[in-house]
């Protein structure tokens, strides 16, 4: 994982206040290919994470911290959230709408 990334992920859940569960962090070239990730994911280069969070309390917690600790990119699902602070990609908020098979390979890495 990315120093930077994983420090900022750390001053994130600092501000939180709450344990952040990581489902999906860096992944190997090898993995991704198995799992038809896409070839530019930011979790092949250690700097994108996914972190559980079902409850709408505790998401607006997270992505405030998220926001104040600096980062620019946060996915939006209601059972996680994705963040990544990759450079060569735009600063953006997004929902997720995934199908069925791609939510379970999410919820259980």
């Amino acid at each position: 994982m990315d120093r930077e990334f994983l420090h900022t992920l750390d001053r994130a859940r600092h501000l939180a206040e709450l344990k952040f569960k990581i489902l999906k962090g860096y992944i190997s070239p090898s993995y991704a290919h198995r799992c038809n990730e896409l070839s530019n994911s930011s979790h092949l280069i250690g700097r994108a994470a996914v972190i559980q969070c079902k409850n709408t309390y505790k998401r607006y917690r997270i992505i405030t911290a998220l926001l104040e600790a600096g980062f620019t990119r946060i996915g939006i699902h209601h059972k996680y959230l994705y963040v990544d602070n990759d450079d060569l990609k735009t600063d953006a908020i997004f929902h997720y709408q995934m199908n069925e098979t791609l939510e379970k390979r999410f919820i259980y890495l």
